[in-house]
């Protein structure tokens, strides 16, 4: 009878695995298909490099000069790959680098006006790529921003064993967690 009961559990455990892969397959496909969206209804039309875009909007959304090392949480992106590309969107005067008031050694970034018009046109044209969401009823969107922001607690707690995670003022302003609990 044990060996029976261990059977079931491990098929139990094998067909849990196998939806949970199958969740990710779906997860990732639709995350890539959602950024092709985003590059075809942005980046082409604005004649910007995504990772650009995705930077100004970075910026914007931290509501304050933004270091290095957010920028390079924001974007993905290791700190030396982040300043190489922040210098570049300074030559074309999209952002301005500054050294922190508060500590020299720290480089902080904020948009220029011309960054700022950029990111003004970018958002204009990715209020079309928002017309996927429609395909959703209110009650599907509420739930699948529940599911998703407590995936991401997750994935920023499993983030923190190992490495320091994204500011909670940038997930404050996303508002996947509380400003003032930090939850």
């Amino acid at each position: 009878m044990d060996g029976v009961h261990i059977r079931m559990k491990n098929e139990k455990d094998i067909a849990s695995l196998l939806e949970a892969r199958q969740l990710w397959r779906l997860f990732g496909v639709t995350y890539v298909a959602l950024l092709n969206v985003k590059k075809k209804v942005i980046s082409e039309p604005a004649g910007i490099h995504f990772s650009r875009a995705w930077a100004l909007w970075g910026i914007k959304a931290m509501d304050r000069p933004a270091t290095i090392t957010e920028m390079s949480q924001i974007l993905d992106r290791d700190r030396q790959a982040t300043a190489q590309l922040l210098k570049r969107m300074e030559n074309d005067g999209l952002v301005k680098r500054n050294k922190s008031d508060s500590n020299r050694n720290v480089i902080t970034v904020s948009l220029t006006n011309k960054g700022e018009a950029l990111l003004d046109q970018i958002i204009a044209l990715d209020e079309a790529s928002g017309e996927i969401m429609t395909c959703l009823t209110h009650e599907e969107r509420d739930v699948l921003q529940h599911c998703l922001n407590k995936l991401h607690k997750e994935a920023l707690a499993q983030i923190a064993l190992h490495t320091q995670s994204f500011p909670n003022t940038y997930s404050a302003k996303l508002g996947i967690i509380n400003a003032e609990t930090g939850e």
